[in-house]
């Protein structure tokens, strides 16, 4: 008896190719229960050629769904975890608010309502952490007794700055025991600290503006931004110095929020400096 022949590669490749089409096609698709609905294919691509042509020559047995809209029935991931988010934090706000309500605020108004929440529960969470609510350390290594004495020595060179100092601050900062724009509320005499999208604080802020008749700087390095002895160089005039002291706006957060937060209106009018790096 002969040794049998042997097949060619391709027709190897093509023999393989075709047995794990026919199994593939054999076992029936996974289906998985959705949350509150129906029994889902795990597939939900929509067929190339029933969304072009309107026709597949497939017909019940393609591997594709053929209804337009198969993602209606059940919200995507990204669209869950938002859900999820905005009631954990709409529970806050008050027990009783329903999401519903939340999703179909503006943008605007959804982002102060959420932040306003945000700052509200800070104390008591810092509280519950066993944190000073000043520094956010832990009690044991609360440095508010330390920054006091900073305070008394920088009371005596503060007349010859002429500056206010306001940190406009992003919430998420606040509570993070290593963020130190807190910290210059408790050394610098007369800073205070306004966080970004709470009402009540934007409020403030614009009376501490008014206060110095409009003389209020932001330090941020935008494309209009100027050299600090160009903005400041007036303030150190006599005259100047007559009219009172300037406000300087430090915003404390990521990049990625200090570009978002620059832009609110409470900021909107003032000046832009940027620090100019040496050597």
């Amino acid at each position: 008896m002969g040794r049998p022949s042997r097949l060619p590669a391709h027709a190897l490749e093509e023999s393989a190719a075709l047995t794990r089409y026919a199994f593939l096609r054999a076992v029936p698709p996974v289906s998985t229960p959705s949350r509150g609905g129906p029994i889902q294919s795990r597939s939900v691509k929509i067929c190339r050629h029933w969304s072009t042509k309107g026709t597949c020559r497939f017909g019940a047995d393609c591997d594709f769904s053929h209804v337009d809209d198969v993602h209606a029935s059940a919200p995507s991931t990204a669209t869950a975890c938002r859900q999820t988010s905005l009631r954990h934090k709409a529970q806050h706000v008050d027990p009783t608010t329903k999401l519903e309500a939340v999703e179909v605020m503006p943008p605007s108004e959804r982002f102060t309502l959420l932040t306003t929440a945000c700052a509200g529960r800070l104390s008591s969470r810092l509280r519950q952490q066993g944190k000073c609510e000043k520094c956010a350390l832990q009690e044991e290594h609360c440095i508010c007794s330390y920054l006091a004495g900073l305070r008394q020595e920088v009371d005596t060179h503060q007349g010859a700055a002429g500056l206010r100092w306001a940190v406009w601050m992003h919430v998420r900062e606040r509570g993070r025991a290593s963020n130190t724009g807190k910290l210059m509320e408790s050394v610098l005499p007369d800073c205070e600290v306004f966080l970004h999208g709470v009402l009540a604080d934007i409020e403030r802020f614009r009376e501490r503006v008014a206060a110095v008749d409009g003389r209020a700087f932001v330090l941020f390095p935008s494309e209009d931004a100027v050299s600090v002895p160009v903005a400041l160089g007036p303030c150190s005039s006599g005259i100047e110095r007559q009219l009172g002291p300037s406000l300087m706006v430090i915003i404390d957060g990521t990049w990625r929020q200090a570009r978002h937060m620059q832009r609110q209106s409470a900021l909107e009018g003032l000046m832009r400096i940027a620090l100019s790096s040496v050597g």
